[in-house]
């Protein structure tokens, strides 16, 4: 090749020091589009005969975490830019086996009670919790933003409370924000 001169093919281009230099064709008709900060009203737009999605833990948590991606948040949908569905489901998914403290406490010295384990265990049932994000613009059908995270815990346990498990599960589905992922990611 003369000095200065470019051979080109398509998507490749060789240069005069025998460079390649690969070109990948842009489809802009399969960009996602993106969302830009502005003000979210969260849980308009669902299905809100479902004791489950309208729980005021879940919207309240997913209000937190995408406050925090600093979104504004907006009560009223119909003022809103953006509006963001909150979509739990519950399952049962087996069982586990914990340990139970009971007995008597023994009181050691001047007044310290030491409780002591009988070593008994009770069976509590697991359950998998998922928790969906999806934002939409404000009278739009697209998705232009989705999140999901899941975990499984035990009833009673002490992370299993409905506000604990909204929060954890909300800020894991913001994690990639605005990234955008169909993988589900998993709080444990």
């Amino acid at each position: 090749m003369p000095n200065g001169v470019m051979m080109e093919i398509p998507g490749l281009m060789v240069g005069m020091a025998g460079v390649v230099l690969a070109f990948a064709p842009v489809n802009s008709a399969s960009a996602v589009p993106q969302v830009s900060l502005g003000t979210i009203s969260v849980g308009a737009g669902r299905d809100a005969s479902n004791a489950e999605d309208a729980s005021p833990d879940v919207d309240a948590a997913a209000a937190a975490a995408l406050g925090e991606k600093g979104f504004t948040i907006l009560n009223d949908p119909g003022h809103a830019a953006y509006v963001a569905e909150v979509v739990v489901t519950r399952t049962d998914v087996g069982a586990a086996s914990v340990r139970v403290r009971s007995g008597k406490a023994a009181v050691v010295g001047a007044g310290l009670s030491v409780p002591i384990g009988s070593g008994g265990s009770r069976i509590v049932p697991l359950q998998r919790t998922e928790l969906t994000i999806t934002i939409r613009k404000r009278g739009g059908a697209a998705i232009l933003w989705h999140g999901a995270a899941m975990t499984v815990r035990s009833e009673g346990a002490l992370n299993a409370s409905a506000d604990g498990v909204a929060s954890a599960l909300s800020e894991a589905a913001l994690r990639r924000y605005p990234a955008v992922s169909n993988e589900v990611t998993s709080v444990p």
